[in-house]
């Protein structure tokens, strides 16, 4: 199916239902799950791009135009990237729900030509379960063109993302916790809403029972540490979370189990997490995605070195962070000192 049809289509239907959409899919002749199957691949792309333009690591983005790689059977990749000190690079993105990511060798060779044929290294950036690696095609080959959650992250990785990138993932103590209190009837006193809860009056970041920061009112200076501090927010939520309803105000509470792993949070997860949660200005009704963002040139991505500040000063009121990049972890104070300050 035609590329720039299904994303068309896309556009067509953003804010509608499950069931609205299988509808306008009937009546454009669009065969629905081939749509959802390309455009979570189309969204994938996206987002990793968002990652690199928020990561302030690339000068130049190159995206080859898949709607007429076609023409000459050449197994393009998605982007051509160029950092910010001139190096240069081919990266192909793919993205799996699956446990296990598989490409065929015959694939994996073609693109390895076009890639020498333009005197470039190529890069697989992988997302396997929201989870982003990157990979040079001498390590798929040698793992046989299968990579598991293991060469992701930890002692058996082979993934380059945080090498080639200059970034990190985040530990949290188990201790943290946010108390967030929304009201229906006091829509002035915030921008932030929930749209089940209403307009949030008041966010709380504790750590060890001690307040780190409050947020309260319009003018508040943490309104952007709420907005950086989503990802830890929907970490905290998927473990444990209260909600307290009295009349119409909600008082909701998220943390940690004791009895759950550890959380280990992606630098990039800070940076890309608020935009699902982003109304559209152009759409009150439709929240963004990666793509359509990407489409708006006036959105505002989110900025590594202001979540960076951030987390500076929430290890300087006292909340412990550890930091690990590659298979090493630093206190949150010395990897700033050796990797930051140079």
């Amino acid at each position: 199916m035609d590329l720039s049809k299904l994303l068309a289509f896309h556009r067509l239907v953003a804010g509608k239902t499950e069931e609205e959409t299988k509808e306008f899919a009937v009546k454009f002749g669009i065969d629905y799950d081939e749509y959802l199957i390309r455009i979570k691949g189309k969204e994938k792309e996206a987002e990793f791009a968002v990652i690199l333009k928020s990561l302030s690591r690339i000068s130049h983005l190159n995206s080859y135009d898949e709607g007429i790689s076609h023409l000459t059977n050449e197994y393009t990749p998605d982007y051509e990237v160029t950092f910010d000190d001139g190096y240069k690079l081919l990266v192909e993105v793919k993205s799996t729900q699956k446990d296990r990511f598989q490409i065929s060798m015959g694939n994996l060779k073609k693109r390895i030509e076009f890639a020498n044929q333009h005197n470039l290294p190529l890069r697989f950036a992988v997302s396997l379960k929201g989870y982003w690696g990157l990979f040079t095609t001498d390590d798929i080959i040698e793992h046989k063109g299968k990579l598991t959650i293991e060469d992701f992250g930890g002692e058996k990785s082979i993934s380059w993302l945080d090498r080639e990138l200059e970034t990190c993932s985040y530990m949290f103590p188990k201790d943290v916790m946010i108390r967030s209190v929304y009201s229906k009837n006091r829509n002035a006193e915030s921008f932030i809403k929930h749209e089940q809860f209403g307009t949030l009056i008041s966010y709380e970041l504790y750590c060890g029972g001690k307040k780190i920061f409050r947020l309260k009112g319009r003018n508040s200076r943490y309104n952007i540490y709420s907005v950086y501090l989503e990802a830890l927010q929907n970490r905290l939520a998927n473990s444990k979370q209260d909600i307290a309803l009295n009349g119409d105000i909600t008082i909701i509470s998220e943390k940690f189990c004791y009895d759950d792993s550890i959380h280990i949070i992606p630098e990039y997860e800070f940076l890309i997490a608020p935009i699902s949660h982003t109304i559209r200005e152009d759409n009150v009704n439709v929240k963004y995605d990666s793509m359509s963002a990407i489409a708006q040139k006036d959105y505002v991505y989110l900025d590594v070195k202001t979540l960076r500040v951030i987390l500076c000063d929430l290890v300087k009121k006292g909340i412990n962070i550890i930091v690990y990049k590659g298979n090493n972890g630093y206190h949150f104070d010395d990897y700033r000192r050796e990797y930051w300050t140079k």
